[in-house]
């Protein structure tokens, strides 16, 4: 190491070329790193969703719901199985051993549900399985708002057809889209009259709704495909449809039994936003896009859109503010650390040795941002907290390196020989340091289940930028000390921390000289601070920190959707009343519909939800648990039948 260290700062020309191609590829790279909310993880979950529409919570249980899992038992990889039945529909949610490949049992699990269509009624549908993971990402949610159904409904289908060709861009849902259907309506009479029934009313209906590949017709110039298309798309090709006829030509037309008319499937829950009406867009991005960048070209649209087609809108649930935001936190800290750095260093050494010291933190995230990619690595909440906390940590080795630097310059050595001799004192003391800080964080390697996962980066981070910090501390630091930063502050003026200095001393030599009572009192506090750490209460994030809330709702089974929606109602009057306009984005309410924990829901219409978004807690006075204490208190006395 001590002819690296010579080569690098007898040439200064490659110190500086090197630095030159480390601040090129660092900045290339920070512009070209995906920004996203959260790192891309497998969560070993598979979720299964059977629905069966109109029937009873108890039917749901004993006709789906054990019948799948008895399916299911002969699958392995499956760790635990969880049903959840409620009317109309079944959710079965599969935990996988880590130790299978959950793409592996996915496929095992769709085989042996293959056949579940002859063990469930007809009116089952084809159940739908998908892997947990978080490669679609919410981005932001729009809320279309103030107006008739009919113009809402067109207005999100077009920006749901318009935003889903950008490449960017996943997938648009639609909560609170009534599709469209063809009503008909039987006549009793007529069915007399003619003598037919439902059945085979239902029956021509849908054997005029075909779409049929019947194989190839081979030809000596040409094969051609046989194909039979029908679709009745008016209601006039609905009405004409024939149920039954005669050799001589008479037959029963649908027009001649029932009417029929166009309309919407009925409401199986109602969408608000702020007290009004909505259909909620939520736009979900591809694992590889921009999320900066994605937000911002929906924003753009969104208002294009508005401005064209006369609409209203509201955006919720942005993530892009929080990626935004934590870039902030990252630049902010990163200026104000090196000002801070360089203010303190140019107390004690000359402002030339400060100011390349303190560049330290910044070379680091440079060559960190050029190798994250290279592991896999984006710049997402995550690796953004591992670059807020192993900031403060980068610029000590280069501290260590200069201070020790200097004093050999005091001592009237000349700048190479002084940047050698300090970078070969200080290596060992400084390498031990990474080496041991290294070796704390690399425990976080190791963390199982879906926090590890998550967690995976900020180790991995940490290690990266505490590596480039080392690099720069004997490879770049030493030449560019030499350098640059050669003379000696007039030593008389450095007088002025001589008292703090002083006293110091005596601090040090008293507790040498009382070593033991030194040691049992460390002890002591060592002692009380572990008693003290295992009676504080975990909390992994602060109440105040949050920004959503959930009022969930349920009342007894059988309420209808009108009386939930009543409830809900009352439940916005008090979110209005308590909850001051600049303290909260929106809030939405969803009848039918309810968020249960751990990602999951309940379905039905004695259920209903209110979603809060707060603002930041830096923007409003009131924390979060004094909001939702006084809605709370409120709640329960109004709630009524209620829970």
């Amino acid at each position: 190491m001590k002819k690296v260290i010579e080569y690098f700062v007898d040439h200064s020309v490659v110190v500086n070329l090197l630095t030159l191609l480390i601040v090129v590829m660092g900045g290339l790279s920070l512009f070209s790193l995906n920004k996203e909310t959260f790192p891309m993880v497998d969560f070993n979950f598979i979720s299964i969703r059977v629905v069966y529409q109109g029937a009873a919570a108890e039917d749901v249980e004993k006709l789906i719901s054990v019948e799948v899992e008895r399916e299911l038992k002969s699958v392995d990889g499956i760790d635990e199985m969880n049903s959840l039945s409620g009317e109309g529909a079944a959710i079965i949610s599969l935990k996988i051993d880590p130790d299978f490949d959950t793409d592996d049992v996915l496929v095992d699990v769709r085989n042996a549900l293959g056949d579940l269509s002859q063990k469930v009624p007809s009116e089952v549908e084809t159940p739908v399985i998908t892997k947990n993971t978080n490669t679609k990402r919410s981005l932001i949610k729009i809320a279309l708002i103030d107006g008739e159904e009919s113009e809402l409904r067109a207005n999100a289908k077009f920006i749901r057809d318009s935003l889903e060709r950008y490449s960017s861009i996943a997938e648009v849902t639609m909560d609170g889209y009534r599709d469209e259907i063809f009503d008909v309506q039987v006549k009793q009479g007529k069915l007399e009259e003619y003598e037919i029934t439902l059945t085979q009313i239902l029956n021509a209906i849908k054997d005029r709704q075909t779409n049929i590949t019947a194989g190839n017709l081979k030809g000596e110039l040409r094969d051609k495909l046989i194909r039979t298309l029908v679709e009745n798309e008016t209601v006039t090709e609905i009405e004409d449809v024939v149920i039954l006829s005669n050799d001589i030509g008479n037959a029963v037309k649908v027009k001649d039994v029932a009417t029929v008319r166009r309309t919407l499937k009925d409401p199986v829950r109602f969408d608000d936003f702020n007290g009004q009406p909505a259909i909620i867009l939520g736009v979900k991005a591809k694992v590889s896009a921009d999320v900066l960048k994605t937000a911002a070209l929906i924003k753009k649209q969104i208002k294009s859109f508005s401005q064209e087609r006369g609409f209203k809108y509201k955006t919720y649930d942005d993530n892009s503010f929080y990626v935004k935001r934590r870039l902030g936190v990252l630049s902010q800290n990163g200026i104000q650390g090196i000002i801070f750095v360089v203010i303190c260093l140019a107390l004690f050494m000359n402002f030339k040795v400060s100011l390349i010291t303190a560049l330290g933190a910044p070379f680091a995230f440079l060559v960190a941002f050029a190798l994250m990619d290279s592991f896999g690595i984006t710049i997402n909440l995550i690796s953004m907290f591992a670059l807020i906390l192993v900031l403060g940590m980068l610029v000590d080795d280069s501290i260590i390196v200069a201070e020790q630097y200097y004093q050999y310059l005091e001592k009237g050595m000349k700048p190479k020989d002084a940047a050698k001799k300090a970078a070969l004192d200080t290596l060992g003391p400084v390498t031990s340091t990474v080496i041991t800080t290294m070796v704390a964080f690399g425990s976080l390697f190791y963390m199982e289940g879906i926090m590890g996962k998550f967690l995976w980066a900020v180790p991995a981070v940490v290690i990266l930028c505490l590596i480039a910090s080392w690099i720069e501390c004997f490879v770049i630091l030493p030449g560019h000390l030499a350098d640059w930063s050669s003379n000696v502050k007039n030593i008389d003026k450095t007088k002025w921390y001589q008292p703090l200095q002083d006293k110091y001393q005596k601090i040090i030599e008293f507790c040498i000289y009382h070593a033991k009572t030194t040691i049992a009192a460390f002890l002591i506090l060592f002692i009380a601070s572990l008693i003290t750490a295992v009676k504080m209460r975990f909390e992994l994030f602060p109440a105040d920190d949050v920004t959503f809330a959930y009022l969930n709702i349920k009342g007894p089974v059988g309420t209808s959707l009108n009386r939930t929606s009543d409830k809900l109602k009352e439940l916005e009057a008090i979110v209005k009343s308590e909850i001051h306009q600049d303290e909260m984005v929106g809030f939405r309410s969803i009848t039918g519909y309810q968020f249960a924990r751990h990602g999951g829901a309940r379905v039905g219409s004695h259920y209903g939800t209110v979603f809060i978004e707060l603002t930041m807690q830096d923007f409003r006075k009131r924390k979060t648990d004094v909001l939702l204490k006084a809605v709370s208190k409120e709640i329960q006395k109004s709630i009524g039948e209620f829970s």
